[in-house]
């Protein structure tokens, strides 16, 4: 059987759970290995099936993931042997994303058996023919669990003039190597004026984990700057759900608002996503075809 170590925040779980559905989906057995919340509890939570009651899938094998682990550290130590390890991918029982790898579809990944799959797998490539069983696994909690989000909610739905902007600082302020002078201001400008040429009177939709500074930089008095007094029971998966409800979408490089446009399921959406999603790696499939790269 397939095993499938998941770490990171929601928008990671969510890739690698969708990763897992496509191993199911070409007829592989797959489990989930959530062992990393434990050895790092102060890092993330595993918060997918919290968030998303429909998800489905096994549990446990840790066990299992930490002997393939052993073993592929003794390989990956010897240069010689790791060349035929990956170059024999029949037999490979440990998959780890390598830097060059991360938002890159590899297609290999399907020839392996009984694997071990360490990674993030942050492409649609590998799950776009079941995208409408994944709507249905992340539909969200309980939209109308809290009146306020509810109202938001539909509101955001009854109109195709609303557009969500996503802006995150925080961690990426620290990141910033990483990270950093991708998003800057010039992106989100270009984004709503292009946004602006297309949609006729664009209301934008501010998400952020810094909205105070976002108040002071961007949108006019129509602009709607979502925060976390708006609710009674503020929880960040709201952002998520909120940003699926829009018409259309400008994304961070960020897997959050990434996830919150792909679960928008307007025909004529526009999605716009940065034209380099990390300093330190190409990540060539991160993004849809279709989607806006600026």
């Amino acid at each position: 059987m397939d095993i499938v170590r998941f770490k990171g925040g929601l928008g990671n779980q969510m890739f690698q759970y969708a990763f897992l559905k496509s191993l199911e989906y070409h007829k592989r057995k797959a489990g989930a290995s959530l062992g990393f919340y434990e050895e790092y509890p102060d890092s993330r939570r595993f918060e997918l099936d919290r968030v998303f009651p429909n998800i489905r899938m096994d549990k446990g094998f840790d066990t299992e993931f930490l002997a393939s682990y052993d073993k592929w550290n003794l390989i990956k130590s010897d240069s010689k042997k790791l060349e035929r390890f990956k170059k024999d991918v029949k037999n490979r029982y440990f998959w780890s994303e390598t830097e060059d790898e991360v938002g890159r579809y590899q297609a290999e990944v399907y020839l392996t058996e009984n694997c071990v799959f360490a990674g993030y797998w942050q492409t649609e490539k590998y799950f776009i023919e079941i995208r409408k069983d994944l709507l249905e696994d992340f539909r969200f909690l309980n939209g109308d669990r809290e009146q306020s989000l509810s109202a938001l909610g539909q509101q955001l739905l009854e109109h195709d003039n609303y557009v969500s902007v996503h802006v995150r600082r925080g961690d990426y302020l620290q990141f910033s190597e990483v990270y950093g002078n991708i998003c800057k201001e010039q992106y989100y400008e270009a984004a709503m004026a292009y946004i602006s040429q297309r949609v006729q009177s664009p209301v934008f939709v501010f998400f952020s984990d810094d909205i105070e500074w976002v108040k002071g930089h961007y949108g006019d008095k129509k602009s709607i700057y979502v925060e976390e007094s708006m609710f009674e029971d503020y929880q960040s998966w709201y952002d998520m759900y909120l940003m699926s409800c829009c018409s259309h979408n400008i994304i961070a490089n960020s897997t959050f608002s990434w996830w919150g446009a792909w679960l928008n399921q307007r025909e004529e959406k526009l999605v716009i996503a940065p034209k380099k999603w990390m300093n330190n790696r190409n990540m060539a499939d991160i993004c849809p075809k279709n989607w806006i790269r600026l």
